[in-house]
């Protein structure tokens, strides 16, 4: 925390585009999304700075909050927790690749998704879509690789990294999630947690290798509400898959191990293409 030093934005907190009851964000218009061949485009830092973007040329080490106007802290490169973390993620990332080879997942996702089309799946619980109380996600091609993971000690390192960093940055909605989730479990005892101690309710696993996601919102997500991202593989983080967020006008070189927080609801994100050679 006391290295932090905060990289401001003009958007203030409250102008996110959130759905009335703020339960959800809005997915946005089709002016604003823009058309399907301007979601999908693949963007280069220089491409972006043109644009007004701010590079930040990020070490993935020393913590940045993102702060508004009035100073409110809206999401945070939180880094890594230290020596060795690095190292251990990388078998993490090992694994990753591993069991989607094993699963027959390729570079292309075989169902795609609004996020990009490498393969992705989800573990955990969600809610909405119809159903009138919380339910287990159950992606069945994938439901035995999908608990290896999460029981593996360096998914679970990372887990646990990405929880703390959480309750150190925003320690109030942090709070929230951990009431909300104490009640869930304690009234639906029949649904499970990814990782022991988290808040966090699901996880989404990238396979493929080629790994970069098209410009989108996780609308469905709490709007207040921050998701974990962190960044594995073995790739150049000035040239690879930096971080593109699109109503802060940011783009941010994103290193291996790395973890950043994000409102990904109401905050647009997408990436820079992998560079040929780079996973």
């Amino acid at each position: 925390l006391s290295a932090g030093t905060a990289i401001e934005v003009d958007l203030e907190a409250r102008d996110f585009d959130a759905a009335h009851g703020a339960h959800t964000a809005k997915p946005g218009t089709r002016k604003q999304r823009g058309s399907d061949a301007d979601i999908q485009r693949r963007y280069s830092v220089e491409d972006l700075v043109a644009l007004g973007f701010r590079h930040i040329p990020w070490d993935g080490l020393t913590p940045y909050p993102l702060i508004d106007p009035l100073g409110r802290v809206i999401g945070v490169l939180a880094g890594t927790p230290g020596s060795g973390y690095a190292e251990d993620l990388l078998r993490a990332s090992d694994l990753i690749l591993q069991e989607g080879k094993q699963a027959g997942l390729g570079a292309a996702a075989p169902n795609p998704h609004l996020r990009s089309s490498f393969p992705a799946y989800n573990c955990g619980i969600t809610m909405g879509m119809g159903s009138p109380c919380p339910v287990a996600l159950n992606p069945k091609a994938l439901t035995v690789v999908l608990a290896r993971l999460v029981g593996h000690e360096t998914v679970l390192q990372m887990a646990m990294y990405q929880n703390r960093a959480f309750s150190i940055w925003a320690p109030r909605v942090y709070a929230v999630y951990e009431a909300t989730q104490t009640r869930m479990y304690e009234e639906l005892p029949t649904l499970s947690r990814n990782f022991p101690g988290s808040v966090f309710s699901a996880a989404a696993f990238n396979f493929g290798g080629n790994v970069w996601t098209y410009k989108h919102r996780d609308h469905l997500n709490w709007p207040f509400g921050w998701c974990a991202i962190t960044a594995l593989g073995r790739f150049d983080p000035a040239r690879s898959a930096q971080l593109i967020l699109w109503e802060l006008k940011l783009v941010i070189d994103f290193p291996h191990a790395a973890t950043i927080l994000i409102p990904s609801a109401v905050i647009t994100h997408s990436n820079t293409p992998v560079a040929e050679g780079d996973i």
